[in-house]
């Protein structure tokens, strides 16, 4: 992954501070997110309990947030067949689970064991199965934190397995631990190629340095909004999982110092070509909020068989042109359309969908919101602001008891 183009030259001297920020991040802070790529039994253990399961004929994820949104986009990228249940819609919920038997095997993540969502769908399952005389624990794993809590304890009292999330990862930094590695397998991919991915991040200071040079200078132009705009269906689920990344880590009211935070934008993750029909006239004719970060597959832009002949006259330049030619010049001409309106973008490039790739392009964001969030000073890895809504919901819910 490299950057290909920029519409405004790069701060040499934000980038050379970011240069020194990767250096400690990677050097001496190692945040768990660098950590658990150096665990040398974590896919061993993945496959030892994949093994057991690995004939189940479906396999469902119950997890929400930081513990469903990786799993998700590998699940697209991939291909797989996992279902996950995240949302309490009950609606959806109670139809969605009508095909579900002991040939089902559930994956239940939940990094601190306690969250409400995931332990409700649990225990609505549970009485569904119950009452089909069926025993949801005899096809299910577990993945949370090793230490006491609801899920934790449920799953040791029915000697189902688990696979632990270690207490300093957080859930939106957790893609390429147990979380995503274990549904990963499910999905026939070479895990330990995603691992070794991601370590290649030590390859790409520079990149990765003049990303973040460019967003604090958006940031400096008031560009409330970065827009994540990927150029391949396969991208949708990761666009939602960089949305989460960036909203929990960047958007603090307070530094570590206790002083107010420094700006930081709201994510939009957008897929072309079809955003362009939808936000593309906003961007360009209303106000001048947005910085765009482009994101290209070569692999998608060179796929598909050259048109033979001409089906529509009005699209006679087709002929001897693929699909992947047409994404490209999509877009190529978005972006020196919006380049054009004085609209800023940066463009990153991935070169196919392999394991190897994937687990760089992850890695690469958690990366850059921790270079990121330490120019900020703030706390990258905490989440303050979504506390007080679940209290408030588990109140109402308890009031009702």
């Amino acid at each position: 992954m490299r950057l290909l183009e920029l519409t405004q030259k790069t701060d040499q001297k934000l980038k050379a501070d970011f240069e020194k920020i990767f250096d400690q991040i990677l050097k001496q802070e190692q945040p768990a997110f660098l950590k658990i790529l150096d665990q040398k039994d974590l896919t061993t253990q993945c496959q030892e309990v994949y093994s057991r399961f690995a004939k189940s004929e479906q396999v469902v994820v119950l997890g929400v947030g930081g513990s469903s949104l990786g799993a998700r986009a590998l699940n697209q990228i991939f291909r797989g067949p996992l279902r996950f249940f995240e949302n309490v819609d009950a609606y959806e919920f109670s139809e969605s689970i009508r095909d579900l038997d002991d040939k089902t095997h559930f994956i239940v993540i939940s990094k601190s064991g306690s969250t409400l969502e995931t332990l409700a769908q649990l225990s609505f399952l549970q009485e569904s199965f119950l009452a089909r005389s069926l025993n949801i624990s005899k096809n299910c794993t577990v993945i949370t934190e090793e230490k006491t809590s609801p899920l934790y304890d449920w799953a040791l009292q029915n000697n189902i397995p688990t696979l632990e999330i270690p207490l300093e990862l957080g859930g939106r930094f957790s893609v390429l631990s147990a979380v995503g590695l274990y549904p990963a397998l499910f999905m026939k991919t070479q895990i330990q190629d995603l691992v070794a991915g991601g370590k290649l991040i030590s390859e790409y200071k520079s990149e990765c340095a003049e990303f973040c040079a460019q967003i604090i200078m958006s940031f400096g132009r008031q560009e409330m909004i970065t827009v994540f705009w990927a150029y391949s269906d396969l991208l949708k689920e990761m666009g939602l999982w960089v949305q989460q990344l960036w909203s929990e880590s960047l958007g603090k009211r307070q530094t570590l110092n206790g002083e107010k935070a420094s700006f930081a934008s709201t994510p939009l993750p957008l897929i072309g070509t079809n955003d362009q029909h939808s936000v593309l006239q906003q961007i360009i004719e209303g106000q001048k909020d947005k910085f765009l970060v482009f994101i290209r597959n070569l692999q998608s832009e060179q796929a598909g068989r050259e048109l033979q002949n001409i089906h529509f006259e009005n699209i006679s330049y087709l002929k001897g042109r693929s699909l992947g030619e047409v994404l490209k010049a999509q877009y190529v001409g978005t972006q020196k359309a919006l380049a054009n309106e004085g609209v800023h973008s940066v463009t990153l490039e991935m070169k196919d969908f392999s394991e190897k790739s994937v687990g760089l392009y992850f890695v690469f964001f958690e990366m850059c919101v921790a270079m990121l969030g330490k120019h900020h000073n703030i706390n990258t890895y905490n989440q303050p602001g979504v506390e007080l809504s679940k209290k408030i919901a588990v109140d109402l819910l308890k009031s009702k008891s």
